[in-house]
């Protein structure tokens, strides 16, 4: 591990430990009640689309049904990285008219 992956490691595990589980449908909420619109997301709100390293960060993407939701989720449990079972969620701060 290089040194600059261990400082940020200890960082992470012990000068800033505070960690939160939110889901994807708790983000949304979150967009609609501050002005966002739902973008895009990484990895998709639909389970089965897979993700290619020319995807289209901030084309807007469908934000999927409460169930594609819960079945993106889960399929991160046996799929996410060694780093945890993050995602990405993209907004777009609505303009007003």
């Amino acid at each position: 591990m290089s040194r600059g992956k261990k400082s940020a490691w200890f960082a992470d595990q012990y000068e800033h430990p505070h960690e939160s589980s939110h889901t994807m449908g708790e983000v949304l909420s979150w967009f609609a009640e501050t002005g966002f619109d739902f973008v895009h997301s990484v990895p998709s709100m639909n389970a089965w689309d897979p993700f290619d390293e020319d995807e289209k960060l901030f084309a807007p993407a469908k934000a999927g049904t409460p169930v594609d939701r819960a079945l993106a989720q889960a399929k991160m449990v046996f799929t996410g990285s060694r780093e945890g079972g993050f995602f990405i969620m993209i907004g777009r701060k609505r303009r007003e008219p």
